[in-house]
C-alpha cells in the first residue's frame, strides 16, 4: 500500500499530528478486497467502521430476489451496516467491493480507546459515525421528496462521480426507478457526468482528485471537505 494513503484518508477529517496518525496506523485495519469479493455478508455481525481508502463499495438488501443498493461509497467515504455494529446482530445488508478496494476499518474496540485517549480521537470518532448515520438517511430522505426525475437529478448533483464507476442498474436500484426510466431520463438530463477518484499526494499529505482523461478537468490539492464536520 502507497505509504502515504493512509495518512491522506485519516487526515480528510481532522488535520492529525503525525504522533496522531502513528497511534491511529498501530489501531487501524487494512483490509484489501478484489472486484466482487463480499466485504460483509448476509447475517453476518458487523465487526468494523470503515473509510474507504482506495476503490468503490456498495451496500445492499435483498428484496425477494431482488437486491436493493442502499448506498455507495468511495474514496474518502464511510462504510459499515450501522444497526448490526450497533447491536451486534447480524446484518439486513451486505456489502460487495464494486472495484478493487483498500479499507482502513476501526473495530468498536479500537474507538473506545481512541475517545478516551484524547478529546481529538474523540471528535474523530464522532465525525465518522455521523457520517455514516447521515449516509443511512440520505437516501431515505430523497425517495420521500423527489419523484423519478428529481431522485436523478439530486444522484447526478451529489454523486455524479460515480456515474461512470458504476452499473446503471444498481444506480436505478438506488434511486428506486425501472432501469427503462433510468435510460430515459439519462438521454433527457443536461447534467454530465465526470469520473474522478480520490488519490493521496505525496506534497500535501492529503487526498487530490484525479480526473478521467478523456474529460478536460484541472486536478485539485484541496482537501476532502465532509458535511458532517460542520455538525461540531
Amino acid at each position: 500500500m502507497n505509504r502515504f494513503l493512509l495518512p491522506a484518508v485519516l487526515r480528510t477529517y481532522i488535520n492529525f499530528t503525525n504522533d496522531e496518525i502513528d497511534i491511529l496506523q498501530k489501531l487501524a485495519e487494512v483490509r484489501h478486497y478484489k472486484k466482487k469479493q463480499v466485504v460483509l455478508n448476509f447475517d453476518e455481525k458487523e465487526q468494523y467502521i470503515s473509510c474507504v481508502a482506495k476503490g468503490l463499495v456498495r451496500k445492499h438488501i435483498m428484496c425477494g430476489k431482488r437486491s436493493v443498493s442502499t448506498e455507495f461509497a468511495a474514496e474518502g467515504s464511510i462504510i459499515c451496516s450501522n444497526s448490526s455494529l450497533g447491536n451486534q446482530l447480524p446484518s439486513a445488508y451486505s456489502i460487495e467491493a464494486l472495484e478493487a478496494t483498500i479499507l482502513i476499518s476501526f473495530t468498536l474496540d479500537s474507538l473506545n480507546y481512541l475517545y478516551n485517549k484524547s478529546p481529538v480521537f474523540f471528535k474523530f470518532g464522532k465525525i465518522i459515525i455521523a457520517q455514516s448515520m447521515l449516509k443511512c438517511e440520505e437516501r431515505e430522505i430523497m425517495l420521500m421528496k423527489y419523484d423519478a426525475a428529481g431522485r436523478f437529478n439530486f444522484f447526478m448533483k451529489t454523486k455524479g462521480d460515480l456515474f461512470l464507476r458504476l452499473p446503471q442498474k444498481m444506480i436505478a436500484s438506488y434511486l428506486n426507478i425501472q432501469p427503462e426510466t433510468f435510460s430515459k431520463l439519462k438521454r433527457q438530463s443536461s447534467l454530465k457526468p465526470s469520473f474522478q477518484i480520490l488519490e493521496p499526494c505525496a506534497i500535501s499529505g492529503h487526498f487530490h482528485r484525479s480526473y478521467c482523461p478523456n474529460i478536460n478537468y484541472k486536478i485539485h490539492c484541496n482537501r476532502l471537505q465532509l458535511i458532517c464536520i460542520n455538525i461540531f
